[in-house]
């Protein structure tokens, strides 16, 4: 994508002081996007991702708030707004994760998951099209979804399903904010490894994915480039899966179990 493509667009990405995040913010700097920074506490990372942004030539700016306060967070877009003058790509990453078995889930764990990962994500993408539609300029919503969206780990009945119903929400402003020339998609990553490093989980679960290796941030920012560029102009409404394959086979015996395969023709 080259630079005068992008000229004078902007983004704003939730939850980019680091991880998934921080690749998107940078890699949508590159291709000449201003962007928002936004971080919750570190603003020290946050400041070091602004600077790196800003020496591609853009702009960057920071802002801050609490994933868990769904009217903070749309109050912080239309700061963002009230900043850039305009609203062409909003990359709703924010949320948490929290794991924990069926028989454990209490109403405070519920709550937190509910806020962080449903109602902020739904009212920041409710504030960046109400702008949009205002300025007449279309743009791209791309929400940061899961694998767990799709298949089914332990502890995870509320997390899981709560990506679930990101996927339909896609789907759904996908339908009715088609008219105003917004396009909304999802990316769903699998396991990926922003720590750089690889626990003996983090062993396990590789040995399970048809690639045999962990995502990087950067496969998942590679995606959400190109959703919100021209090249994807004629996509909205997808869930696609970054994860290496990870949900195709059933079991890890079954997949990679030697077998003799016997081609009879009659």
């Amino acid at each position: 994508m080259n630079e005068h493509m992008t000229k004078n667009k902007t983004a704003l990405i939730t939850a980019a002081s680091g991880g998934i995040g921080r690749s998107i913010a940078l890699k949508l700097a590159r291709e000449g996007y201003h962007i928002g920074v936004h971080y919750h506490s570190n603003r020290e990372e946050a400041l070091r991702i602004k600077k790196e942004a800003e020496s591609f030539g853009v702009r960057a700016e920071l802002f801050q708030g609490d994933a868990e306060e769904p009217e903070r967070m749309a109050a912080m877009a239309r700061d963002f707004t009230a900043c850039f003058g305009r609203i062409d790509v909003l990359v709703n990453n924010a949320g948490i994760t929290v794991l924990r078995s069926f028989l454990d889930v209490d109403e405070k764990m519920m709550h937190r998951l509910w806020a962080a990962d449903w109602e902020t994500p739904y009212f920041v993408a409710q504030e960046a099209a109400r702008s949009m539609i205002r300025g007449r300029t279309g743009g791209s919503i791309i929400n940061i979804t899961s694998v767990q969206a799709k298949i089914n780990f332990p502890d995870a009945s509320v997390y899981g399903p709560i990506k679930a119903a990101l996927v339909k929400l896609t789907e759904h402003l996908a339908v009715e904010l088609a008219q105003y020339g917004i396009r909304v998609n999802a990316v769903a990553p699998g396991y990926i490894n922003t720590a750089h490093t690889e626990s003996a989980r983090a062993q396990y679960i590789k040995s399970r994915i048809p690639l045999q290796r962990l995502g990087k941030g950067d496969d998942v920012a590679e995606m959400v480039a190109f959703l919100c560029s021209d090249a994807g102009a004629y996509i909205t409404g997808a869930n696609i899966p970054i994860d290496g394959g990870m949900p195709l086979p059933s079991s890890a015996d079954n997949y990679y179990t030697p077998r003799v395969v016997t081609d009879k023709l009659g």
